[in-house]
């Protein structure tokens, strides 16, 4: 019997909505909405370094 009123972190809540996030071809995980754009943001981020580097922007 769990004394916790709230789901285990390992449980998925069907109702609540988690967005799929691909890397690089590579199913990434799933996320809430609040955090997938932080998430995005941040692969997103080396990609640009490179482009920005290579453009002699830095």
């Amino acid at each position: 019997m769990s004394l916790r009123n709230e789901p285990l972190d390992w449980h998925f809540e069907s109702n609540e909505p988690y967005i799929p996030i691909y890397h690089k071809g590579d199913l990434v995980g799933f996320f809430k909405p609040e955090y997938a754009g932080e998430i995005i943001k941040f692969l997103n981020e080396e990609e640009v370094l490179k482009k920005s580097t290579k453009n002699g922007l830095y």
